[in-house]
């Protein structure tokens, strides 16, 4: 993961209404542990 993708996948789900776009999507990963 990157967070070039968490950021489209949050785009496409603000676009879906899945999430609020007042959502900082940011603060619902870490890449702490990832390559």
């Amino acid at each position: 993961m990157s967070a070039d993708r968490w950021k489209e996948f949050y785009e496409m789900s603000v676009e879906l209404g899945i999430y609020d776009s007042e959502f900082d999507h940011e603060k619902a990963y870490t890449l702490e542990f990832s390559n």
